[in-house]
Parts: C-alpha cells; sequence; structure tokens
C-alpha cells in the first residue's frame, strides 16, 4: 500500500530538515583526522617515545577550557627525521573543551588521542620555538590499541574516579499496525538522535554512528519510494 498525502509530506518535511542539519554541522564540524600518508608526509620528526612527565597549563573563557600541555618524550627509535635515541624532547599539544550551558556545539576540540606519563606512543610533529615540537594536528599521536582513549585525564583533566557506565536503555517496543506513523518516519525519528550523537563522537565511534544513521535515512527513503 502506498503511503497517503500527508504522510508523504511529514517524511518530506523530516527529511528536509536532516538535509539542512547536516549541511549547517558540515560547515562547523569539528577538524577531520589526519590520513596516515598526509601524516608522514606533513611530520618533519616521526618517533617512537616513551612519556616521562606531562605539565597542563589551563585557559577558560566564557565557553571553553583550554589546555595547553607540555610532554618531556624520551627517543626510542626515529622513523623520520634527525633525532637520536635517548634525546629528550619538549611536545606540545592543545585540547578544547566546552564548558557552557547546553549540548556542546560541533567545533575543532584540539589534539586527540594524546598519551598519558609511562605510555610509548608514536608521534608525528614539526619544529617549534625554542627547540620544542608540535603534534600535528588533530591526531598526530598513535596509541597502542589496547588503552582507553576516551579517558578524560588523556586531554589534561585530572585523574578522577570514573562512575561506571549507564546501562544501555532498553530496546524499543516494536511499532503495532495503530502506530500513527508508518516505518519510513520511524527510521527517521530513530535516526535523528543517533547522527547527532554520531557528531559528538571523533575517530571509528563517529564512523560507525554516521553509517548506522545513513543505513536508517536510506531504508526510510526506499520505503517512501516502494
Amino acid at each position: 500500500m502506498r503511503t497517503p498525502d500527508r504522510h508523504r509530506d511529514i517524511l518530506r518535511r523530516l527529511l528536509i530538515g536532516v538535509g539542512a542539519f547536516l549541511v549547517l554541522t558540515a560547515a562547523v564540524a569539528e577538524e577531520a583526522p589526519l590520513p596516515p600518508e598526509i601524516l608522514q608526509q606533513e611530520a618533519a620528526e616521526i618517533i617512537l617515545g616513551q612519556v616521562e612527565s606531562r605539565t597542563v597549563v589551563e585557559r577558560a573563557d566564557d565557553r571553553n577550557l583550554n589546555r595547553d600541555i607540555t610532554y618531556d618524550v624520551r627517543v626510542e627509535e626515529t622513523q623520520k627525521g634527525t633525532l637520536r635515541q635517548g634525546t629528550v624532547i619538549k611536545v606540545r599539544a592543545t585540547t578544547i573543551t566546552f564548558m557552557g550551558e547546553g549540548a556542546p556545539p560541533p567545533g575543532p576540540s584540539g589534539h586527540h588521542p594524546l598519551p598519558l606519563v609511562g605510555e610509548l606512543a608514536r608521534f608525528f610533529l614539526t619544529p617549534g620555538e625554542d627547540g620544542d615540537y608540535l603534534i600535528l594536528s588533530p591526531n598526530g599521536v598513535e596509541l597502542n590499541q589496547e588503552v582507553s582513549i576516551s579517558d578524560p585525564v588523556r586531554r589534561g583533566a585530572d585523574a578522577v574516579a570514573m562512575p561506571p557506565a549507564e546501562a544501555e536503555a532498553d530496546d524499543a517496543e516494536e511499532p503495532s499496525s495503530k502506530d500513527p506513523f508508518g516505518w519510513d518516519v520511524i527510521l527517521i525519528l530513530l535516526g535523528l538522535p543517533i547522527l547527532v550523537g554520531g557528531l559528538r563522537q571523533k575517530g571509528s565511534a563517529r564512523l560507525g554512528l554516521l553509517g548506522v544513521a545513513m543505513v536508517f535515512f536510506l531504508c526510510a527513503i526506499a520505503i517512501v519510494l516502494s
């Protein structure tokens, strides 16, 4: 059975809203991660380094908390450049954390992921001032895949006891034949919060959520056209 005209109009408005939302957020989206080939090309020095210490300087304004982070890194292996094994260098990074009211708007959040003291990481660096080095933005550090990159301490926060993760919400009940909307509208309504959540994530989590949202929208369009 084909969708009634009123039903089509509701879906059309929702799809227009989604399109406008995507265009708006794309204009202010977070800085895209650099692909591996660009990291290799742009970095003057590529090293495996052990983080020996870290200092954090905070600067706050009415919207954001900016942290300037300086690492003392011991060079364990040089993969590009002239740094010698055993040399201790200063490496600088910056993080930006939204501190205003409501949900954080899309926008750059500084370097991520970042290492903790004692960790071994691969650094993609460019020369800074006074002999220090700057991490390529935003993703000029590669960490061991087994570590948690979402730990706020990595972004310069003080170490605190983290509360247990909240249990996932129960699955929504299947809509019955009495639902006022068809599956196409329901899929759009389910996909919107996943899209918003994906835009606030980083790395693979972001790509995964955006992919799920896109599947919802494509299925809704397919139902309308069927």
